[in-house]
């Protein structure tokens, strides 16, 4: 670990250290949060500072030790089965942790990286490489579908910083045999701690990292404990259902739970039942096309009922998603059952594309 290998050429600490690195990276235009993270990484043995995505609360600034990132590093490459000089894309922003924690993946385990600034065009990124790993979030692979890029040559995809929609679900039947995976995570536990398969083959449940724990309080509240939160039980707002040691479901967070006639309902997780009720007709399916989420507004008699809230810059089509809901109340419980639908020019998102909940007044 002590040097990187950026598009074929190897930097060592000695070359960050005495600037010969700096004039490389600059000379090969690099992105300046690459530049920035690497020759903090190499040249001083502070810690490393994370902004947090701002999805939850207000975005805030944490201190990740160096240990807790290799450690992770260590175990995401374990599971991807990394090895030396295998080419890697970076097409995300090492601003934020993916991006960081990528580079180092490369340091620690030899990677061959190829760093780019974030774009949703990135199949134009080094179009005569290709690749054995890239990470991505849903965003830009929904685009390089709608564009049928060439999606092969990226390689193993892993995503993460936001929701994958429904229709990016639809979609990935195009990647043939290519594998996509979906990682589970914060920036408190630097990256993910536990991933589910996406495609070939889908799963429902994640897998917890080797050499992690994890189980749920009182109140299906997930905790993580391993090297990567230092060795001290995390606690989360996050929901979940174990289906066996390591392998848990995530329901949704516990800030987002809406308590409908004294039923506890979690919008996530309705928000999947919602999306397979769409998939399993044919004439329901153009729905997917249409980013929504599900909220509550004040009820004096239910004390809150769960809502749609629908981006309609694509159009309303109303006379659909009244059709759709009417067809899916028998299948709903009483109080899942959204109550109206609230159409909006655009949703709120946060810097890396998350959907920002809001409460709708009454």
């Amino acid at each position: 670990m002590q040097g990187i290998t950026l598009m074929g050429q190897y930097l060592s600490a000695e070359d960050f250290i005495q600037g010969r690195a700096v004039a490389w990276m600059q000379a090969h235009q690099l992105p300046a949060p690459v530049q920035a993270f690497l020759q903090h990484w190499f040249t001083t043995d502070a810690p490393v500072l994370a902004q947090t995505s701002g999805s939850t609360g207000p975005p805030k600034t944490i201190s990740l030790q160096r240990a807790q990132m290799i450690a992770s590093a260590q175990l995401t490459a374990l599971h991807f089965g990394f090895k030396a000089k295998q080419r890697a894309l970076l097409p995300l922003s090492a601003d934020f942790i993916a991006g960081k924690m990528m580079l180092v993946r490369a340091i620690v385990s030899g990677l061959d990286l190829y760093a780019a600034a974030p774009t949703q065009n990135t199949a134009a990124l080094f179009p005569s490489l290709t690749f054995h790993f890239t990470p991505l979030v849903p965003a830009q692979l929904h685009a390089l579908l709608k564009q049928e890029a060439d999606v092969a040559r990226l390689g193993t995809l892993l995503l993460g910083g936001s929701d994958v929609s429904p229709e990016l679900l639809a979609l990935m039947h195009r990647l043939e045999q290519q594998e996509v995976w979906q990682g589970f995570g914060m920036t408190e536990t630097v990256s993910h701690i536990a991933l589910r398969r996406l495609h070939p083959q889908a799963e429902t449940a994640y897998l917890t990292l080797p050499g992690l724990l994890t189980e749920a309080d009182a109140e299906n509240q997930l905790r993580i404990w391993g090297a990567v939160t230092n060795y001290h039980w995390l606690k989360t707002n996050d929901v979940v259902i174990f289906d066996g040691p390591g392998r848990f479901r995530w329901l949704g967070r516990s800030d987002h739970v809406i308590v409908s006639a004294g039923h506890k309902v979690h919008p996530e997780y309705l928000e999947q039942k919602i999306t397979g009720l769409m998939t399993a007709q044919d004439r329901f399916v153009p729905l997917l096309a249409c980013p929504y989420y599900i909220t509550s507004v004040a009820d004096g008699q239910y004390g809150n009922l769960p809502v749609l809230v629908i981006e309609s810059s694509q159009g309303k089509n109303e006379a659909l998603w009244n059709h759709f809901l009417q067809a899916i109340k028998p299948q709903l419980p009483a109080w899942e059952f959204p109550r109206k639908c609230i159409w909006v020019e655009s949703l709120e998102r946060t810097s890396n594309g998350k959907i920002k909940r809001m409460q709708i007044e009454p």
